[in-house]
């Protein structure tokens, strides 16, 4: 061995471990890329939902996790042929490149793997120099030691340019083909290897005719090796161009925003979404909104969510923006507090129903009342006297759930609403009794969940925890609560009332022949909120329609302007006969068979007509029916009798069914059947101890005064009562208007015309005049 060959080997010993040590000190960014990225939103499939450009006004991506087949072979074969082989730097390309470019005189070959343009990715601002490529190469050395192969295809794919503001693979398979780059052809994927080689050169929309020459190369060469076949290469090369990129998908732009929110930006959050049905949702509540906005409401939102998992299948956030930019529609209305309405009615009359407090159809009371300041009416400002539970929650009157509410406790109700799921923010004297009313706020998010949890609990009567959150995030594990109330014997009657609400004209016709629904609807005070809830075995579907702005409509309801939208939604959804439930099966646990009177839906006491039907097992301990008494009549049966105006033998004995006054003064006005109790023989008291002071006799006509504005004033009507401790109550036209206590006047306004106004105390006594306001 000569001496120069030892002298070299010396070199070697010492410049090898040597140029390690280098490459080990040279720094590489961490992260390798700090760019700012875009938010993208995936349905449960991996399909693109939505996404949000990235800071730096660029679609780009969150990095890749997975790199397709095809793309891999098309990019390798452009970019670096050798790229499994080489340690980040490919010598022989470079000793080929340092010859073909000095032979010419200028930079006509690179030598670039795809490590060193990573790195070149990674520090765009560094000039394109002889020094700066010798640092990209030693850097490019230090990636391949601290990362694998795959890692740096990752790293490449995520963060090359497409053209324009396109950056990174994914980004570019969506604005190109609006497809998932697994699903790109040969021709594609040869595109977008080709195109990060020049991307502003090779725009798509630009330069077509160069941009197909290298693409086909491409196709030919991977022909070449037997990665086509003959016919594959044929069908590649007629592939057109993209033309200029597409406008990406924006099927669920609020539950996007969300994730923006809650979890930051530059996230790929997949969701539990299902495409189609969200499709069908954005198009249902785009129809709808349009025919709302003709009587001055702009917005809905909905939510559907599969009952046994919560996951959420569809986020409708707004009505899509109508381009006025004022009516809110960027608002996420489901994560919005709104006044809930009479939604929880049926919360409430299950828990009443557990607690032995009512039966499904016992009479409660539906009379004007007054708790100091708060006076609630129903809807049509008019009273039952009494209605059964059931036919209560039904119609959703107002008044008997106050009542109900005053027998169960506000604290009570608002510790289990509580510990049900929603937030009510406010302590439970903050709500009183109006808490039933719409007096709470919640958003349409709580509420699906709740009434989901509602659902589960009858679908699952075992299972002590049917309370949770919903859930947009796959990967979230939902925080169950373990509750006993309501329990499943009270909600199965409970959704069995919720079935038979009437449903509204427009979706009736749809649904002679369906699937049964629980549902129910909300209203809240000044038209501001309407809701619509509705549960089958397998779905959750919260509607909420209205203005973002809390503007309240005239006339807007939730069964005129969310149920219509509910049930064309439930109309719609997926339903497989051979596997999906018609309707909530019942189990007999925690229900007895009681004998229930016919008419009051009390425990059948021994005066009242009955038959035998299951009721929830704490009924048992109700009272027994208080209306049925038995009575004693003369001989002809107009007079009731007793030992002291009657002999035994000549007394007909009769069950008869007898309300409280007030009770019955309502109850007859709608119950033409509904028979008073004869008068006591001799008895000449009746309907004394009430009469109108003003107007003093029917038919008087009554001059309407005008104030000094020009509008019509009121005209105080006056009345006396013998009983002055009682209430007094005063409706006009039969409608109530208001009660009064110690003075009893009462300011009326209303148009010319004929009029009637009826009074009547709480003892049942009543009296009305037939008057003329006149102008």
């Amino acid at each position: 061995m000569n001496h120069r060959f030892k002298k070299l080997l010396r070199y070697t010993a010492v410049a090898v471990p040597g140029l390690f040590i280098l490459i080990l000190l040279i720094p590489l960014p961490r992260p390798l890329f700090d760019t700012p990225r875009s938010t993208v939103l995936l349905d449960r499939e991996d399909g693109l939902m939505g996404a949000r450009i990235a800071a730096d006004e660029q679609w780009r991506f969150p990095p890749e996790s997975h790199i397709p087949d095809k793309y891999k072979s098309c990019v390798i074969r452009f970019e670096d042929k050798r790229f499994y082989y080489h340690p980040g730097v490919d010598l022989p390309a470079v000793l080929r490149s340092l010859y073909i470019n000095i032979r010419a005189g200028e930079v006509l070959s690179g030598a670039s793997t795809i490590s060193m343009q990573v790195i070149r990715l990674a520090h765009p601002e560094r000039p394109r120099t002889v020094p700066v490529k010798a640092l990209e190469a030693m850097q490019a050395l230090k990636l391949e030691l601290l990362n694998s192969k795959e890692d740096i295809l990752l790293y490449y794919a995520s963060n090359a340019p497409y053209g324009g503001n396109t950056v990174g693979l994914s980004a570019a398979a969506w604005r190109y083909w609006n497809r998932n780059s697994e699903e790109l052809s040969w021709a594609e994927s040869a595109l977008l290897a080709v195109l990060p080689n020049a991307p502003s050169l090779m725009h798509p929309g630009k330069n077509r005719d160069l941009l197909i020459e290298k693409r086909n190369n491409l196709l030919k060469s991977l022909a070449s090796r037997g990665e086509l076949d003959d016919l594959s290469l044929s069908l590649a090369l007629e592939e057109p161009l993209p033309e200029k990129p597409l406008p990406l998908p924006s099927m669920a732009p609020h539950l996007l925003q969300r994730v923006i929110l809650e979890k930051g930006e530059g996230l790929l959050q997949k969701s539990t979404l299902d495409r189609s049905l969200q499709a069908t949702v954005q198009k249902e509540v785009m129809r709808h909104s349009r025919s709302l906005s003709y009587r001055g409401i702009y917005n809905a939102a909905v939510l559907v969510a599969d009952l046994e998992s919560g996951d959420v299948l569809a986020y409708a956030g707004n009505s899509p923006d109508d381009g006025s930019s004022i009516h809110g529609h960027s608002v996420d209305i489901i994560t919005a507090s709104r006044s809930t309405g009479s939604l929880l009615k049926p919360i409430l009359f299950a828990l009443s129903l557990q607690d032995g407090l009512i039966l499904p159809d016992q009479m409660i009371k539906d009379t004007p009342v007054s708790f100091g300041t708060y006076s609630p009416e129903n809807f049509h400002h008019s009273f039952d006297g009494a209605v059964p539970a059931s036919n209560a929650l039904i119609r959703s009157l107002n008044v008997p759930f106050v009542y109900l509410l005053q027998d169960y406790n506000y604290h009570r109700f608002h510790s289990e609403l509580k510990a049900m799921g929603l937030s009510l923010p406010q302590p439970a004297d903050h709500y009183g009794l109006a808490l039933i009313l719409g007096g709470a706020e919640s958003s349409l998010w709580e509420l699906t969940a709740l009434f989901a949890g509602l659902g589960r609990r009858v679908k699952n009567p075992d299972d002590k925890a049917p309370f949770f959150d919903l859930r947009y995030d796959p990967d979230n594990e939902p925080v169950h609560r373990e509750l006993d109330s309501p329990d499943a014997a009270s909600l199965w009657f409970t959704f069995e009332a919720m079935k038979n609400l009437v449903r509204p004209e427009a979706s009736w016709e749809y649904f002679q022949n369906s699937r049964d629904v629980a549902w129910k609807t909300g209203t809240s005070m000044g038209g501001r909120d309407a809701w619509a809830i509705g549960v089958t075995p397998r779905y959750a579907v919260g509607v909420w329609v209205g203005n973002a702005d809390g503007e309240g409509r005239p006339g807007i309801n939730g069964l005129k302007a969310a149920a219509p939208l509910l049930f064309d939604l439930i109309r719609q959804l997926p339903f497989d006969p051979s596997n999906d439930q018609d309707w909530f099966n019942r189990s007999l646990d925690g229900m007895q068979l009681e004998k229930i009177c016919t008419v009051s839906g009390y425990k059948a006491g021994p005066n009242c007509p009955f038959e035998e039907r299951l009721i929830p097992i704490k009924g048992v301990s109700t009272v027994t029916c208080p209306y049925h008494t038995l009575i004693h009549l003369d001989k002809e049966g107009v007079y009731r009798v007793d030992s002291r105006t009657s002999s035994v033998r000549d007394m007909t004995h009769l069950n008869w069914f007898v309300l409280p006054p007030v009770q019955e003064y309502y109850y007859r006005r709608i119950h033409n059947n509904y028979i008073p109790l004869p008068p006591f023989k001799g008895n000449v008291e009746q309907g004394r101890g009430i009469s109108f002071i003003y107007p003093p006799s029917d038919a008087a006509v009554v001059k309407i005064p005008r104030l000094f504005d020009g509008e019509m004033g009121e005209v105080v009507f006056e009345a006396a009562l013998r009983d002055n401790q009682s209430l007094l109550y005063w409706h006009l036209d039969g409608n109530y208007i208001g009660y009064t206590r110690f003075n009893h006047q009462m300011g009326i306004q209303s148009e010319p015309g004929t009029h009637r106004v009826s009074i009547v105390d709480e003892k049942g006594n009543s009296a009305e005049r037939l008057f003329e306001f006149s102008e």
